[in-house]
């Protein structure tokens, strides 16, 4: 099921079954994101064995990137599922090279509205305001935390940050948040078929059912 392949510092990788041509084939949209975004759906699934597969296939030059494809999942599907899926790739082994350090605390503010005015565009101060309005303290966690200490981090773009939360979302029937963030990837940079495509794998990680209803999300969008 798992094909060998010769990785480019010589050492064996697994090639991974979703890459073997079910997928649409996007020029923009390399192996190594495809790869991130299967691991952030199988983690937000609670997927395991999936993730361990999706682990395996990846090259030790994008841990770094896979490592923070699952950090960000703890904001959209809870601490839980993603301290199990580290659990199982520390398990499998974590290329040494992977260190990343924290973002500054006293830019987490500035940060974080930069990220949430490039996601949410003209809507920023909408949101700002509703969410003030459900509870002053999630509004300052959503910026600070959310959009500053974590999706500000590096090691990952935030299209690529994006791109990940799309897949995480795809499966959790949350369409208003679906839709805000397929926005705000292709306000970070991804295009829309890049983001055809990772919705694509919704029926891979999530089922038939999920798969319909990002559908209809996407198609409202376009």
């Amino acid at each position: 099921m798992y094909a060998m392949a010769i990785g480019e510092k010589g050492a064996s990788q697994v090639s991974h079954p979703w890459l073997d041509g079910r997928l649409s084939k996007v020029e923009s949209l390399s192996d190594t994101v495809r790869m991130w975004t299967f691991l952030a759906g199988n983690t937000a699934k609670g997927d395991l064995q999936a993730v361990g597969h999706d682990w395996r296939c990846l090259a030790q030059d994008d841990h770094l990137g896979g490592i923070e494809a699952i950090l960000q999942t703890h904001l959209f599907a809870g601490y839980p599922r993603t301290i199990n899926a580290l659990a199982t790739v520390r398990g499998l082994g974590v290329s040494p090279g992977v260190r990343v350090g924290e973002v500054d605390s006293s830019m987490w503010t500035e940060l974080g509205e930069g990220n949430c005015r490039t996601i949410y565009g003209s809507a920023y101060d909408r949101l700002r305001d509703r969410i003030a309005g459900l509870h002053p303290d999630i509004d300052r966690w959503m910026v600070e935390i959310g959009y500053g200490r974590i999706l500000s981090r590096p090691g990952l773009t935030l299209r690529e940050r994006e791109l990940c939360v799309i897949a995480v979302l795809a499966g959790q029937n949350v369409a208003p948040q679906l839709s805000s963030h397929l926005r705000g990837a292709m306000r970070a940079g991804a295009t829309p078929v890049e983001c055809t495509a990772i919705l694509e794998q919704t029926d891979l990680v999530w089922g038939p059912e999920a798969r319909r209803q990002v559908d209809i999300v996407w198609g409202e969008l376009r």
